[in-house]
């Protein structure tokens, strides 16, 4: 992969690492009162989001490994459906936040899709 897609790829996970962190702790924990069930659900989500981003950042710097990119791609698609799906049933489709989710789940998709349909190294 070239340098510029890698740096993108790279870019894409830290700001699903960033954008997660924001809901976690700006828009969860510290506008919820600690103990409501509503802010540990919530924070829940914060912590999927963060392990879905490791699962890219793994597969940006292991290309040849496709379970790892399967599940990266599972993983991305997965968040981008529940973005969709919180979207409508929290009457929230013209919440921008949403769409920055899906734009980046879309490119990280897009790059485990790339890993995951690539060639094996026939090198080993």
């Amino acid at each position: 992969m070239s340098s510029r897609l890698r740096q993108l790829d790279r870019t894409a996970t830290l700001l699903l690492v960033l954008f997660s962190a924001g809901h976690g702790f700006a828009g969860t924990l510290a506008a919820r009162p600690f103990l409501e069930p509503y802010t540990v659900w919530s924070f829940s989500g914060s912590l999927a989001a963060w392990a879905i981003a490791g699962l890219n950042w793994l597969r940006a710097g292991r290309p040849g490994d496709r379970a790892l990119a399967a599940w990266a791609l599972g993983g991305n698609l997965a968040w981008a459906g529940l973005m969709v799906w919180l979207a409508f049933a929290a009457e929230m489709t013209r919440d921008v936040r949403i769409y920055l989710f899906l734009v980046v789940c879309a490119v990280l998709a897009a790059f485990s899709l790339r890993d995951l349909r690539a060639r094996p190294d026939r090198r080993a």
